[in-house]
């Protein structure tokens, strides 16, 4: 139990301290000036990681842009084959002369 409480009191004077050169760094004298610069130097390490991820970034939408448009074709080649499935079925109907036969099919279908 005595150990638990040693291990509170020790962490709690880590984050005290943790704290205080926080503070001192922050609003302390000594590095009053150099807030500016850091907020310069993250400013620009920020922008150069932004120009370096561009790239990737542009990468990942085209490979979504590809996926896209083959799912796309793929509708499209289905579409067609349907297509062309009805219009053989038709020119076989008209062949054998059950053309009739077929369009009232088509209608009970309700296409």
């Amino acid at each position: 139990h005595s150990e638990q409480r040693r291990t509170d009191v020790r962490n709690r004077k880590r984050l005290a301290v943790r704290a205080w050169h926080w503070r001192a760094v922050r609003f302390g004298r000594r590095y009053s000036g150099t807030q500016a610069g850091v907020s310069i130097l993250a400013k620009s390490v920020r922008r150069r990681l932004e120009l370096a991820m561009a790239p990737l970034k542009q990468r990942a939408f085209w490979q979504r842009n590809i996926v896209r448009q083959q799912k796309l074709l793929g509708l499209v080649r289905l579409r067609v084959m349907n297509s062309m499935a009805s219009t053989q079925r038709c020119r076989w109907l008209m062949r054998r002369g059950f053309l009739a036969f077929g369009d009232v099919e088509e209608r009970q279908k309700g296409g």
